[in-house]
């Protein structure tokens, strides 16, 4: 409860971007909190479906966690492993090492991706496209 307030009063997707990346503030330091210090960004993604692809700004774990009213838009991994339960973060996985993709959803659907980047805390706030994003419909 505490983190979706959190995620909600920092105001991190902005109107007409539905993925936004955070590198600094409130919201990465509760993630990093929860999850360890190796994490230095957090995605916030809207509605997003997004194609098999490998993260190549990701040098490390990569955890997620899913908040909303939905069904659907499970994270496959090609290793098999699927994550959609909502509310509990998932991982570590690999996001460079692994091809992962999201299934399509329904209804309204957050999710958060906390990782541990290439790409210095002090890189620009703004949306990180390291792969192709949907909007869902």
């Amino acid at each position: 409860l505490e983190f979706r307030r959190v995620l909600f009063r920092s105001k991190c997707l902005v109107k007409g971007i539905y993925s936004n990346t955070r590198r600094q503030g409130e919201i990465l330091e509760h993630v990093r909190s929860m999850l360890g210090p190796e994490i230095n960004a957090v995605c916030i993604n809207k509605n997003v479906v997004c194609g098999r692809h490998r993260d190549k700004k990701n040098c490390g774990p990569s955890f997620i966690c899913f908040l909303g009213t939905f069904t659907g838009g499970a994270l496959c991994l090609e290793d098999g492993r699927r994550f959609e339960e909502r509310y509990v973060w998932h991982g570590p996985f690999d996001g460079a090492a692994i091809t992962h993709w999201s299934e399509p959803h329904e209804g309204l659907t957050y999710s958060v991706v906390a990782f541990t980047s290439k790409v210095p805390s002090d890189a620009p706030i703004a949306q990180d496209a390291t792969f192709s994003l949907e909007r869902a419909a």
